[in-house]
């Protein structure tokens, strides 16, 4: 029985190392890694012509988990990728798989999106949102200030994540302002109609 608590804390100790590897790899990414190379992105980790290689990378986008990194993250990613882009081959491939994942999802274009605005935070965000609109139909299904406000909220979230996750100006497919705008004015102005009745 004297050995019992030092099993204890090597089993203990070994569940924390493997947390934290779980947590410094892209999620649900292949195993093994495959080779990281110059310009990769999360896309090229996925097999996209696969449903199952698909779903994977959306889930590394979308995943909650992706609200954890914060600046602190997000500057390491860029300084981990900017070595490897310099020509400093000090990082394995994991680490810079793990940069690339922080960059997709908490700030595609390098700089930090707010919590709300990012892809993976649109259902822990607009859960509220939602519930305020359902609760205001059930309680008060008569009331058009909350209707309109409900709508509006959920709108002009829906707005936001688009906004933030376009991708960069004058990239291939990426909305404008005019195109944005127009698809948010579009949006309240079916969306409240529709929902008032």
């Amino acid at each position: 029985f004297s050995s019992a608590p030092v099993f204890m804390a090597a089993l203990w100790n070994a569940a924390l190392r493997r947390r934290d590897d779980l947590l410094r790899s892209p999620p649900l990414a292949p195993e093994p890694l495959p080779p990281f190379r110059p310009g990769a992105r999360l896309f090229d980790l996925y097999d996209m012509s696969t449903v199952a290689g698909r779903w994977r990378y959306n889930w590394a986008l979308l995943s909650p988990l992706g609200l954890r990194w914060g600046l602190e993250e997000v500057a390491e990613a860029n300084a981990v990728l900017d070595g490897y882009a310099a020509g400093g081959r000090l990082r394995s491939d994991r680490e810079l798989w793990h940069a690339t994942a922080v960059l997709a999802t908490a700030a595609p274009g390098g700089e930090l999106l707010p919590l709300p605005l990012r892809g993976c935070g649109w259902t822990a965000c607009n859960i509220p949102i939602i519930a305020f609109m359902v609760v205001s139909a059930l309680r008060h299904p008569t009331c058009i200030r909350r209707i309109v406000l409900g709508q509006w909220l959920n709108q002009t979230h829906l707005a936001g994540i688009t906004w933030f996750n376009r991708g960069a100006d004058g990239a291939d497919g990426a909305p404008g302002r005019a195109t944005v705008l127009a698809s948010y004015v579009f949006a309240l102005a079916t969306a409240i109609p529709i929902a008032v009745g």
